[in-house]
């Protein structure tokens, strides 16, 4: 029976045949690298990889006749490293990956394969580090980012991956520190300076090239 590889996870690496439609590929030390089965040229059901020590790797399940799929990869503690959605083999909807303590670490929204959506990032503590919007690839819409105790740090804007708006910095205590403007990734305008108490601290303008007049 002839088989078609769905989703890079297979490696494009040969096979053993077990009965009609279950394949099991082995390590060099005898270990399982993966098993899963077939229908019609197409995955269905479960497949799983392995590590070369035996400890599950990833879990794929297989469904709309083989066309999405559901993963899950793990680290070697056996704690899950990714969730996500595969559909004809590319990245969609929602993945989420955690370090290997079982903390959230990043998410990021997926169309077609392509980042389409929030990302979001996170420290270690579990507090949001830094949200962004990303339209077809590029990071487009208001992006904010965070202190570690959870305060906002800055909010600014992107347009076609380019810094393109206001753009402010606060302190901690919620203050603005910085203010100015961003256009096509440079600098323009007046930018204003604060301190601690919101009290002005000076001015800097710029020319249409970015540099400080």
């Amino acid at each position: 029976m002839k088989t078609k590889v769905y989703i890079i996870i297979l490696y494009f690496i040969p096979f053993v045949l077990f009965g009609q439609d279950e394949v099991v590929k082995y390590f060099d030390n005898g270990n399982i690298k993966y098993i899963g089965q077939f229908a019609d040229d197409k995955p269905y059901g479960v497949f799983k990889y392995y590590y070369y020590d035996g400890k599950l790797k990833s879990s794929v399940e297989y469904f709309n006749n083989g066309h999405s799929a559901s993963c899950w990869h793990y680290h070697r503690n056996g704690n899950i490293s990714a969730i996500g959605l595969y559909s004809d083999q590319k990245k969609d909807s929602t993945w989420i990956y955690y370090n290997n303590k079982g903390n959230i670490v990043l998410e990021e929204t997926y169309t077609n394969g392509i980042i389409d959506g929030k990302v979001i990032n996170y420290y270690k503590n579990g507090n949001k580090l830094q949200i962004e919007n990303y339209v077809a690839g590029q990071k487009h819409g208001v992006c904010k980012k965070f202190y570690l105790t959870g305060e906002v740090k800055v909010i600014c804007e992107h347009s076609n991956d380019n810094l393109h708006g206001v753009y402010t910095r606060y302190y901690k205590n919620g203050q603005i520190d910085t203010q100015g403007s961003y256009i096509n990734g440079l600098r323009r305008g007046f930018w204003e300076y604060f301190d601690l108490n919101g009290g002005l601290l000076g001015k800097r303008e710029y020319d249409k090239f970015g540099y400080e007049k």
